[in-house]
């Protein structure tokens, strides 16, 4: 341990009582990446302060703190705030965060007030100037500029803050408290990360401007550059100086070429030299002064005078004390104190005993003759009457103004006197002392007058009395008032709080790191007569979107071809009925998924096809339908499928059609893919939000945080259940159940809305339709600098907090668009299927269609046909494994999705063989193949990493690489894929040959 404050008056032993400083030799403190050093100046020695500045430092800048033990450092790239202490033993040096990287600031340069304990920093992100208490606390705006702010410095004598302002490249001034904004010296050459020195020897401000040192008086006048043997200290422009102190005759300083090197140089020019190395390159320094010190090895004995603090005096009594310097230790010889005190080790004055009181509440004077009354102290904001102002056609009225009262109860029947005290951010800034309360009515107000100019609304505002039995007798303890905010961020219309809500938009994507957005708030207009609001600082507020789309990772639910199921959490199973079912379930909106059954065909008795689809996004419906009837043998296909789309509301829905497949977005972001094959339905996949976590039911499930598929066999009526055909038939929309049957001309739902806003219309698809927006989001994003006056406008298309924009450039094929609300037509349309839809006018007579309405078979309700149980045509067990096993390994190209998605290979290959086995072919390979491929896309274009990161050749993204691989719709429903190319099945005599 180096340096130390006793709490002793230092005097000579020689009775001549003469009060001395014991001084320190001028030190350097350094700092590069990652250390901060003490350089002695005389003997240039390094000694490591501090070894590991947690992550390390990339544009430090240094100051300390004269009267406390401390050291502190900004990182200017990072926009921390640091401190140590020192001096302090090596086990007492720990590292203390007063501006950490999570918060909202972004500190550039930092200066410390030690005479009112202060924190001044600049901050990149605001353009301004900060001020705080020691520990960072109580953050107050001091400047506001137009441009960044770089380097400032600290004349606290004489109650000035110097600034670099980037704007025109000038050394500003202002009072500490950001009024009398002056500009003192314009330099164009100096950047922000020029360094201002302020030499108070000579009453001269040195700065750095690239490779230059200049300087000027304290008002900017007799300009001088620093000459080094006849030249410019530096002539060659590459160079630039990082940190410069002063001490004596020379300037101290580094620069970006010999960069570990402390340098110095005369201020006249006349000598330049090096100082001392560090490990590393040198981004800042401060010359040290210290404080008194103990004696050095060499000073031997030191004896000095120890005084005892009494009530009456700093020095009543004294006695006589050595301290010597062991190199490493010190040692003390204590004489005998005087009764009823003892020796105290420390810094500052003395503090009065809890008991006790004084004016300054420190020795001398402390007494324990006061009140010791308990009185709550509140502050209230009023409105009194003011100015009045003529107003046209009205009579005179007196203005409105808005004050703070310190309200508390006289104690003592009018006997007591009161002190009372204002604070505004810790700060006292009005006190009145020695008062009877009936001459108090004007110390307990806080106008205007009293604050503005020197703090700013959303403001923390205190008040606090001290009693006195008399006028002048010794003052008891503080009663303080709890902390009032005041402003817009607190109790706003003065006595109301208002909540604002945030909701973070569900993106449906699995997001590499949290999201983060910014709410800025600003006042828009001012009363002339009222300034308080006028140039308001309102901190702007950090929201933290926490990504939960994650915790859905490989949660599909599917079913396909004759058909499968696999639910959200991942439970398999068959199921052969017909009708129609509920497959996705969510009440919140309502959202509904139902899916229509009939038999695959004569040649495959027992099966069980998808030939409908019906979705309810509140009051919308789309349905798409292939089959006329439902049957439990046969298959009876629509001439021309139909699909319509009911509604009056296109936010409710977005629809993607390419091809034979579709993608529709529920506003939560609920996706549900299916795709047309043979004129069946050939797999329907629904991808949950965390908005159906715990809510969704039907045949999907219920997807659980956890992928829990303990529950996913959940009954219509009776919950979790074990037996899945049970569970099955539960989901089953019969006959009786009018009120959710969706494949109707009308649905129930749809017969409650009024009639004017319940018309069906053409689907229409067309590459220059418009898109079916669905974004919510400001109509424009405001940054950090701008003002909030031009932002006030909102675009909300979706109905919930979820974003999915959709590009009408998007090369996943053209959009389904539906028509704004017609009086009650009722037109039923159909569309060229599969492949082209055209697009017909409302006025055209032939528009209007007869509804063909779903039929169902007599044998829907015979006992189910099981499948036949053995292969055929000359298929067999292991034939029909080998060929799924090459042909679903095949199109998964070695795995190369497995970082970012579970693929369940066996399950499919599974699948696959109950097909041939049932099918006596490949029919449905080509179905299963492109279920899986829809699988690996679905959570393929989930994953935000894949939308930057780069294939090995880099002239792709991998999400782009992956896609091209998986050759999307399986070659346009004519074979499968393998390295990006189409492989065809060729069918002859029943035997599947591969091309």
């Amino acid at each position: 341990m180096e340096d130390f404050n006793l709490d002793i008056a230092f005097r000579e032993s020689d009775n001549d009582q003469t009060l001395i400083e014991i001084t320190i030799c001028p030190n350097l403190l350094v700092a590069d990446s990652n250390r901060i050093y003490l350089i002695n100046l005389n003997d240039s020695s390094v000694t490591k302060l501090v070894v590991d500045t947690q992550g390390g430092m990339y544009r430090p800048e240094l100051d300390y703190h004269h009267g406390q033990s401390y050291i502190y450092w900004v990182d200017s790239y990072y926009g921390t705030i640091h401190r140590t202490c020192y001096p302090c033993y090596d086990n007492e040096r720990k590292i203390e965060v007063i501006i950490p990287k999570s918060s909202n600031y972004h500190a550039h340069s930092v200066a410390i007030d030690s005479d009112n304990d202060h924190i001044y920093w600049s901050d990149r992100d605001y353009n301004a100037v900060f001020r705080s208490e020691l520990d960072g606390s109580n953050e107050l705006v001091i400047i506001n500029s137009s441009a960044k702010i770089g380097h400032i410095a600290l004349d606290v004598k004489n109650n000035w803050i110097y600034f670099m302002d980037n704007e025109i490249g000038s050394i500003d001034r202002c009072t500490l408290h950001g009024k009398d904004k002056t500009t003192i010296i314009s330099d164009s050459v100096m950047t922000t990360g020029s360094r201002i020195l302020l030499d108070f020897e000579v009453n001269r401000i040195y700065w750095t401007a690239q490779h230059l040192i200049r300087s000027a008086t304290f008002d900017g006048s007799n300009l001088k550059e620093v000459q080094s043997y006849g030249y410019t200290l530096y002539q060659r422009s590459y160079y630039n100086l990082f940190g410069i102190a002063v001490q004596g005759d020379y300037l101290y300083f580094t620069e970006n070429w010999n960069n570990r090197y402390v340098k110095k140089v005369e201020k006249t020019g006349t000598s330049y030299g090096y100082v001392a190395y560090v490990h590393n390159t040198i981004i800042d320094l401060k010359m040290y002064h210290g404080s008194r010190t103990f004696p050095k090895f060499v000073d031997g004995n030191m004896t000095i005078e120890a005084c005892m603090q009494t009530n009456q005096s700093v020095c009543e009594e004294s006695v006589y004390i050595v301290i010597r310097n062991c190199d490493g230790y010190n040692v003390y010889y204590l004489r005998p104190t005087p009764a009823n005190s003892s020796y105290c080790f420390g810094s500052g004055p003395v503090h009065c005993p809890d008991s006790m009181s004084s004016e300054t509440e420190y020795y001398p004077g402390c007494s324990s003759n006061f009140p010791t009354d308990s009185a709550p102290v509140e502050v209230k904001a009023l409105l009194t009457e003011g100015e009045i102002f003529p107003i046209s056609n009205l009579d005179p009225t007196p203005s409105l103004i808005p004050i703070f009262k310190c309200v508390f109860e006289d104690q003592s029947n009018g006997t007591y006197a009161y002190d009372v005290y204002w604070l505004i951010c810790g700060n006292v800034i009005k006190n009145k002392n020695n008062l009877l309360f009936k001459d108090i009515a004007d110390a307990i107000v806080l106008k205007e007058m009293d604050w503005h100019g020197n703090y700013k609304m959303n403001m923390e505002v205190k008040c606090a009395i001290r009693m006195r039995n008399s006028k002048e007798s010794t003052p008891g303890q503080y009663l303080y008032s709890p902390v009032f905010h005041a402003g817009l961020l607190g109790n706003l219309d003065w006595m109301e709080k208002r909540t604002l809500q945030v909701y973070g938009y569900n993106d449906g994507l699995y997001n590499v790191n949290n999201r983060y957005a910014y709410i800025k708030l600003s006042t828009s207009s001012v009363s002339t007569p009222n300034n308080i609001w006028k140039d308001v600082y309102i901190r702007q507020i950090r929201v933290t979107v926490v990504d939960k789309d994650s915790v859905l990772k490989n949660r599909l639910c599917q079913s396909y071809n004759d058909p499968h199921f696999r639910t959200f959490d991942g439970k398999y199973y068959d199921y052969m009925g017909v009708g129609e079912f509920v497959m996705y379930k969510n009440d919140i909106g309502p959202y509904r998924v139902h899916a229509l059954f009939t038999s695959c065909g004569s040649g495959l008795p027992g099966t069980s096809c998808l030939c409908g689809i019906a979705i309810r996004s509140k009051d919308l419906l789309f349905v798409l339908r292939t089959c006329e009837k439902i049957s439990r043998s046969e298959t009876y296909f629509l001439k021309q499928p139909v699909i319509t789309l009911t509604s009056c509301d296109k936010n409710n829905m977005s629809i993607i059609n390419t091809n034979n497949n579709y993608k529709i977005v529920l506003p939560i972001v609920t996706e549900i893919q299916f795709s047309i094959a043979r004129r069946f339905i050939s797999v329907i996949s629904i991808k949950p939000s965390v908005k159906d976590i715990n809510t969704a039911k039907g045949l999907c499930g219920v997807p659980s945080t956890t992928k829990d598929p303990s529950d996913d066999f959940t009954h219509r009526e009776n919950g979790p259940i074990n037996d899945g055909q049970i569970f099955a038939d539960s989901w089953r929309i019969s006959s009786e159940m009018v009120d959710e049957q969706l494949f109707v001309e009308e649905p129930e739902f749809l017969k409650q809305i009024n009639d004017a806003y319940n018309s069906i219309f053409i689907v229409v698809n067309n590459k220059n339709n418009p898109n079916l927006a669905t974004c919510c989001t400001c109509e424009q994003q405001a940054s950090s600098n701008d003002s909030l006056d031009d932002f006030n406008s909102v675009n909300c298309n979706l109905t919930d907090s979820s974003e999915q924009c959709l590009d009408s450039s998007s090369s996943y094929g053209s959009y389904v668009q539906y028509e704004s609300c017609l009086p009650p037509l009722r037109r039923r349309r159909s569309v060229n299927f599969p492949h082209e839809i055209s697009k017909r006018s409302l006025s055209y007579d032939d528009d209007v269609v007869d509804f063909q309405p779903l039929i169902y078979s007599d044998d829907v309700n015979e006992t189910e046909t099981e499948p036949p149980a053995t292969f055929r045509n000359g298929w067999t067990s292991d034939r029909a494994y080998n060929i799924c096993f090459n042909s679903i390994n095949d199109a998964l190209q070695n795995d190369m999705y497995k970082d970012y998605v579970d693929v369940p290979v066996k399950k499919f290959i599974e699948s696959c063989v109950k097909d041939i086995e049932v099918a006596g072919d490949t029919t449905f390979l080509t179905d299963t193949i492109n279920t899986m491929v829809t699988s690996i896309m679905t959570e393929l274009v989930k994953t935000e990493s894949l939308y930057t990161q780069k294939s090995s050749d880099g002239s792709q993204t991998m999400l782009e690489y992956f896609a091209s691989a998986l050759c999307l719709n399986n070659c346009s429903d004519n074979g499968i894929c393998k390295s990006g190319k189409d492989i065809l099945l060729m069918k002859e005599n029943n035997k599947e040959s591969i091309i």
